[in-house]
């Protein structure tokens, strides 16, 4: 185990006089953040908040549900390690992460998604998902009338 003075790796940039006292790691670990959060990688994507600037949270991220290549998957498997380290040794880094993440995390993979989960990713889905229990007892008819070519398709990821 790391402890929250020892450092897993060290950072030199090459020609660059800088010394790994800390500073260099941190710009690191910023830059390496920014491109988390951006189509680069494939390892963390928007949620439906954040694309549509609607709801709580509208700034977060989420695991790529599509991810599914080997390579997408070490990513993310190095991502896992990435955050363990961060926790480990109390080394925040600057993602802006969906609260259902953390939930897994802190309470486990079993956890149960929930509808406020739902909310907190993607309003707009749960608004139109609660909108549509309060006809759960009409006919299909009438389900139709109100939602033609509707359907609902929510992936909080599969890890």
């Amino acid at each position: 185990m790391i402890s929250t003075t020892e450092y897993a790796f060290k950072v030199y940039f090459k020609g660059e006089g800088a010394i790994d006292a800390g500073g260099p790691r941190r710009d690191m670990l910023s830059n390496l953040c920014s491109e988390l959060m951006s189509p680069i990688l494939s390892i963390l994507v928007p949620t439906g908040n954040n694309i549509a600037n609607y709801g709580d949270y509208t700034q977060c991220y989420t695991l790529n549900p599509n991810a599914s290549t080997l390579l997408e998957l070490e990513k993310i498997q190095f991502f896992g390690q990435l955050l363990g380290w961060s926790i480990n040794t109390r080394q925040g880094l600057g993602l802006d992460l969906a609260p259902h993440i953390w939930k897994r995390i802190i309470l486990g993979a079993d956890t149960v998604m929930t509808l406020d989960d739902l909310k907190n990713v993607d309003t707009k889905q749960y608004e139109l998902f609660c909108a549509m229990l309060v006809l759960k007892n009409s006919s299909d008819q009438e389900f139709d009338d109100c939602y033609p070519d509707t359907y609902m398709e929510c992936d909080f990821g599969s890890g």
